[in-house]
């Protein structure tokens, strides 16, 4: 046992799990590569004694590469990989959506590969085939990604298909219906006054009027309630039912209680001030805290029926705050801030439609203050 010179390779001779194997690898057969072969044995040998050997990192092109190591498909690579991704510490709902994508999306299309079949090619018409945004493509492609990385680490891809994969930009067909809620993204006047009048919960005046979003809406306590100083601390959120912190660093914050906030909170204190959980908003027709905004978003299609006013979607009350208070030429710092983003041209473009336009007037305040 040991190398050898066969043809324009080198041959190893060695034992593993008591066959004796012969693989080899395209290395010329000079003195030197000869002898720097020998050191490579002897540190095979070395990894197979600690259970750190594989044979598809060491001899991809062997054929013991399936005797030893049957290669596995995509979907037993990705579920493996799930798994290992559960045990971590990332948050619940990170972990769902990845989960959401590898069972729902990634398996269902591209499981019954080899990992050796996956290609480049196999990724575009994936991709393709998906009615969905760039940005949500990117997405779904993540627990992908992920599984490739670790498993040519482990020498059992040889090739990364993302290496010469890219995405093209694609706007997704919508349905009639989709496209009326993109450009009904805020509530008018008469649908506020409509959504008043046809329900009994102030939770609808109270998130159109501090712009939380919908998980730290439906996470706020009474104890983060300043009734005093007329402002609510946010600093929880509740997605698809776990409570956790907020979305970024800056999402912590202090959020006005402007009057018609104030009023509605207020409200309802009566309902739910003493109860034991000591959450501020409520599910009128349990009694108990929002599970999650799925619960609401059926709530709000409910009462906008009632209404008789089109579907809206609960997201919609923070784009609201936003449009009244820059339409009425609140300031964008003050506005970013109150929102929780983490920083300023994040609100300018997310909401540069509902910025005021400069009025013939505009810059004279300035020339009266400082001009001479």
């Amino acid at each position: 046992m040991g190398v050898r010179a066969i043809g324009n390779s080198i041959q190893y001779d060695f034992y593993y799990k008591r066959h004796r194997v012969r693989p080899s690898k395209p290395l010329r057969p000079t003195a030197n590569n000869l002898k720097w072969a020998a050191g490579d044995l002897a540190r095979i040998k070395d990894k197979i004694v600690r259970g750190e050997f594989s044979w598809w990192k060491e001899f991809p092109e062997s054929g013991y590469c399936q005797q030893f190591e049957p290669q596995s498909t995509v979907r037993e690579a990705l579920l493996e990989w799930l798994i290992s991704v559960k045990r971590g510490d990332l948050a619940f709902s990170t972990v769902y959506g990845y989960e959401k994508s590898v069972l729902h999306k990634l398996i269902p299309r591209l499981g019954h590969l080899r990992l050796d079949e996956l290609t480049s090619e196999k990724l575009h018409e994936f991709t393709d085939s998906l009615d969905l945004a760039v940005k949500t493509k990117q997405e779904t492609l993540i627990p992908l990604r992920h599984m490739v990385r670790r498993y040519k680490r482990l020498g059992m891809i040889r090739e990364d298909p993302f290496a010469s994969f890219q995405l093209e930009e694609y706007r997704p067909q919508r349905t009639d219906r989709k496209r009326a809620l993109e450009e009904t993204d805020v509530f008018s006047g008469k649908e506020r006054l409509a959504i008043r009048e046809h329900t009994q919960n102030p939770i609808w005046e109270f998130a159109i009027w501090t712009g939380l979003r919908v998980s730290e809406l439906i996470a706020l306590k009474w104890s983060r309630v300043d009734l005093e100083r007329k402002r609510v601390e946010v600093c929880e959120a509740r997605v698809l039912g776990h409570e956790k912190g907020p979305k970024t660093g800056t999402s912590v914050r202090f959020v006005k209680l402007l009057p018609p906030a104030e009023r509605a909170i207020r409200r309802q204190r009566s309902v739910s001030r003493w109860l034991p959980g000591n959450y501020v908003w409520l599910n009128p027709n349990t009694g108990r805290r929002y599970h999650d905004d799925q619960t609401l978003r059926k709530e709000l299609t409910r009462v906008c029926q009632s209404a008789g006013i089109p579907r809206k979607l609960p997201r919609f009350t923070r784009h609201t705050y936003a449009s009244l208070m820059l339409g009425a030429g609140e300031s964008l710092v003050w506005v970013s801030k109150q929102l929780g983003h983490s920083n300023i041209v994040i609100t300018a473009e997310r909401y540069v439609r509902f910025l005021p336009d400069a009025h013939e007037n505009a810059g004279m305040h300035a020339v009266a203050k400082w001009g001479t």
